[in-house]
């Protein structure tokens, strides 16, 4: 049986060829002649796109940073910032203890530990320090100010003799008088009988707690004060403290150095301190904690839909020389607009940092075009060259056509106030003509130099598996395009 002639074979493009497939024609023929030198090419642009992406690229975890700064409400956050530039980029930890002072040691001792820590510029405890301690009450409402000198005023006939004889024998000493005092007459003596059971009943469970081997303690002045428990402020179980980190420039995480040390430091404090828990909060604590999510997911994001899309080459190519084209030209594109990024905005977002995921689901498409109508030329019997120009040719207008329109696609999200979503168009939208460059010079180079064996493509086999119905649904759109349109229109 004759071989068929390729003249004659239906998929035999005669129409004239225009400037684009020309110029797909040109690059292909460039890398095919030379597919060592191309590939040498490819891998050294692949490893400046990675060092210089090291070196250069961050990650700026700050959402409000994704805002255009010319927005009236970011223009009023930097200035906000700039008049208080103690409470932007600060690491705030909130520090719980049973009562105000053991709350108060422990904030103490951490601002103690983070003293001298490298990447602490500085920490400070409010309601602390021997100003507060002098000045506290001045910051207290004029009502409940008023009522605290009153229950001071109150309290200054137990308060003198408990000063005389601070043991516990003192203290037992003034209780048993005053409840003899008042079982002998009620209105003898200022005060209330609820204030005196609020400490015969705290005394209680503290000396409870100490036998069970708590470390409970008497909080005088929530008792004295009227301090709510679980409140802030001087008299209250709880403490803030307030850490200016040294956020190094360039890291992917600026404040991680800072947040390691306030971590070793309060777990120090946690152990040395019972019943004392400290949590972290804080743009830079915040900023991590999204990060590490964003990566996660990206991450896993990324790699699940290389792994697919592996897969599907796989069954549907069918050939492992194909397939390792393809995902060469895959990882190299992804690389180059890495380093693109890089070049042109010297950044991620906690947005543009997926832009991964989009590029490997739309320009895997170049190379599986290119891959398939190589292919039909090899099985109609022509050398690997020729089968290569003629893909050049056939698919290079209709991929540049579509690396345009996907360019442009992302490039509309440039015109708007959310930087996020348009850095994401700007790296997005490049990323489809490095695709396209890729597919046209790194794809041909490979099959190229393993461009595998004729005999099994020419007896017919094809790359793909067929699906059933397959035929009848590729025929729809000639045989019933009335009712493909108005399907599509509905």
């Amino acid at each position: 049986m004759p071989a068929p002639d390729p003249a004659s074979s239906p998929t035999a493009d005669t129409r004239p060829d225009g400037p684009v497939a020309r110029a797909a024609a040109r690059l292909v023929g460039l890398a095919r002649a030379r597919p060592l030198v191309t590939l040498a090419l490819a891998l050294a642009l692949t490893a400046a796109a990675v060092l210089h992406a090291a070196a250069t690229l961050e990650i700026r975890t700050s959402t409000t940073d994704m805002i255009d700064g010319d927005v009236p409400f970011r223009r009023n956050a930097v200035a906000f910032d700039q008049a208080f530039p103690r409470l932007d980029e600060t690491i705030v930890a909130v520090v719980d203890a049973g009562d105000g002072p053991a709350a108060g040691r422990a904030a103490d001792a951490l601002a103690a530990r983070l003293a001298d820590a490298e990447a602490v510029r500085d920490v400070y405890v409010p309601f602390s320090g021997p100003f507060f301690a002098r000045n506290g009450l001045l910051y207290l409402d004029e009502d409940a100010l008023a009522g605290l000198v009153d229950t001071l005023a109150t309290a200054q006939p137990f308060l003198g003799p408990l000063a005389q004889d601070e043991s516990l024998r003192g203290l037992f000493d003034l209780l048993t008088t005053l409840a003899e005092a008042r079982a002998r007459d009620p209105d003898a003596l200022p005060g209330d009988a609820d204030t005196l059971v609020a400490v015969l009943d705290r005394l209680a469970a503290v000396i409870g707690a100490r036998a069970g081997g708590e470390a409970a303690r008497v909080d005088w002045r929530a008792l004295i004060g009227g301090t709510a428990a679980g409140t802030d402020g001087p008299g209250g179980p709880r403490r803030i403290v307030v850490v200016e980190p040294d956020l190094a420039s360039g890291a992917v995480v600026p404040g991680k150095a800072a947040i390691a040390a306030v971590q070793t430091a309060a777990a120090s404090v946690e152990e040395d301190g019972a019943g004392v828990t400290i949590r972290l909060t804080g743009e830079p604590v915040l900023e991590q904690a999204e990060l590490r999510t964003v990566a996660r997911g990206a991450g896993t994001a990324g790699m699940l839909s290389v792994l697919l899309v592996a897969a599907i080459l796989v069954v549907g190519l069918r050939s492992a020389r194909a397939v390792a084209g393809v995902l060469v030209a895959l990882v190299c594109g992804l690389i180059w607009t890495g380093g693109f990024a890089a070049l042109s905005i010297g950044h991620l977002n906690l947005i543009s940092v997926a832009f991964a995921v989009p590029f490997v689901g739309l320009s895997v498409d170049f190379g599986i075009h290119f891959a398939l109508r190589a292919a039909e030329h090899r099985r109609e019997g022509r050398a690997v060259p020729e089968s290569l120009d003629r893909a050049a040719r056939g698919v290079g207008p209709s991929l540049a056509l579509a690396a345009v329109c996907a360019t442009i696609g992302f490039l509309a999200f440039v015109p708007t106030d959310y930087r996020g979503l348009a850095e994401l168009g700007i790296i997005a939208g490049a990323g489809m003509l490095v695709a396209l460059f890729a597919a046209l010079t790194v794809l041909p180079a490979i099959l190229s130099l393993w461009p595998g064996r004729v005999g099994r493509a020419a007896r017919g086999r094809g790359t793909a598996i067929p699906l059933p119905g397959g035929r009848a649904l590729a025929a729809l759109p000639v045989r019933a395009p009335r009712a493909v349109l108005a399907v599509a229109a509905v």
